[in-house]
């Protein structure tokens, strides 16, 4: 699993698939930002990518800190470091996709919601499920 080493010396694994048939020039990325003590091969993260992919978009999803294989821990997770992160991953693995698409569910939906929020000219849709606005 690919992995992105952050300047802290923890790192966070992702995984980016591509489809068989891209759908056209304007190659879509959807990324997948899961919950509070979910993971990148969760239930909804597999569901999503199965759908994306099938329908000719590239698709990832990776594992925020604390959570599945990537570093740090709980503790240490924070509003901020989340949209840092979810960034960190765009800039790594989304280079040379013209559109990305958020999904965020419950925690990952309100780090999405910063994230386009903050950078709307990156940030071509966002999917937001039971978004907790209010969880940090």
């Amino acid at each position: 699993m690919p992995r992105i080493d952050l300047r802290n010396g923890e790192h966070l694994d992702y995984s980016l698939v591509l489809p068989k048939k891209p759908k056209g020039e304007a190659e879509t990325l959807v990324v997948y930002v899961h919950g509070f003590a979910s993971h990148q091969q969760g239930e909804k993260a597999r569901f999503f990518r199965d759908r994306f992919v099938e329908i000719g978009h590239a698709y990832l999803a990776f594992d925020q800190r604390g959570h599945g294989a990537s570093g740090g821990t709980m503790e240490e997770l924070t509003l901020s470091r989340s949209i840092e992160d979810l960034l960190s991953v765009l800039d790594a693995a989304g280079r040379g996709f013209r559109r990305i698409v958020l999904i965020g569910s419950s925690m990952g939906g309100q780090v999405a919601a910063w994230a386009a929020a903050k950078h709307p000219d990156r940030i071509a849709a966002n999917l937001l499920i039971a978004p907790s606005f209010f969880f940090y």
